[in-house]
């Protein structure tokens, strides 16, 4: 029996999970010490989306939101001295949970592993790696086309309204971060899905049957990581369905059904049950043709012992 296969007390499962959340804080913690040395060049990276949408969008919304195309000319107000230095704290932790999911998952999964089956483990660890390039993809695809557009929908909506915008820096990168992280998290739904079923804690039958609970469940979380408003929840919310669905399918493509006796093979398989509990059949089944023995007595019958003299 492997380290992995043996049990552990519960006191050794608290220790390992102290010690596990110990690697995780220290990694989130270093890397928003990291985002704060470099919090003026992460500012500016993190305003990339916003002058992307304000450069899609109509000359006639953005006179009337008088907000400017000039890239030398600031897009977001602070209220206070104090402010900008919070913010820069507050985006450095968005920066930590982004580049700390590989710590954080590999942990995860360091954590449960004990508890899972030899081949449950070995499929799981396979998908580590997906779930990584998953996030990461959701990330860029957010930061490159997800939050420009949707920017630019604000803005187009926004400017139908009698009233002028005054853009905060504090809700901007709230708004940023969660949404952000909130591309790279669902981007792992199909991911999620696949890995439930090649463990086989359920079947694409079993997943497809709750659907109705997906759909609540998926308006929840679309309410929760974006912020309070229609548009983005509608479009987080279309965006969880559409990936659940891609993990369905790519989950039947992976799962194997168990094998089992079919009404077709059933005649294939030999009645032993008189035998597995020792009994002697009262009419065993006939000897088999051609097996070299044409004195009518079958396999298992004892040889007598003037027919073994004879041999």
């Amino acid at each position: 029996m492997s380290d992995l296969d043996a049990p552990m007390a519960l006191g050794d499962h608290l220790e390992e999970l102290r010690r596990r959340l110990i690697v995780v804080i220290i990694a989130l913690g270093l890397t928003v010490v990291l985002g704060m040395i470099f919090q003026v060049q992460l500012k500016a990276l993190v305003e990339v989306p916003l002058r992307h949408a304000i450069a899609l969008s109509s000359d006639e919304a953005i006179a009337k939101l008088q907000m400017t195309r000039d890239p030398e000319m600031p897009v977001l107000r602070l209220d206070s001295l104090a402010e900008s230095p919070m913010n820069a704290v507050k985006l450095s932790f968005y920066l930590a949970l982004a580049l700390g999911f590989p710590v954080l998952i590999f942990q995860l999964w360091a954590f449960i592993a004990p508890g899972l089956r030899r081949e449950e483990r070995k499929a799981g660890f396979l998908f580590i790696p997906a779930a990584v390039l998953f996030f990461y993809g959701g990330v860029v695809f957010g930061f490159m086309l997800g939050l420009p557009f949707l920017f630019r929908l604000l803005i187009e909506w926004t400017a139908n309204e009698n009233a002028v915008l005054d853009l905060r820096q504090s809700y901007y990168f709230s708004f940023f971060g969660m949404m952000t992280l909130a591309f790279g998290f669902v981007m792992d739904i199909p991911w999620l899905v696949m890995v439930l079923v090649k463990t086989r804690v359920v079947t694409p039958d079993q997943v497809a049957g709750s659907r109705r609970f997906v759909v609540l469940i998926s308006a929840v979380l679309a309410a929760v990581l974006t912020p309070p408003d229609p548009i983005s929840q509608v479009v987080m919310l279309a965006l969880m369905l559409i990936l659940f669905e891609a993990g369905l399918l790519g989950s039947r493509m992976l799962y194997r059904r168990p094998e089992h006796v079919t009404d077709e093979n059933v005649d294939a398989v030999p009645d032993l049950s008189g035998y597995m509990d020792g009994d002697v059949a009262s009419d065993p089944p006939p000897a088999p043709e051609g097996d070299g023995n044409n004195d009518g007595r079958a396999p298992w019958e004892p040889v007598a012992r003037d027919e073994e003299e004879k041999h």
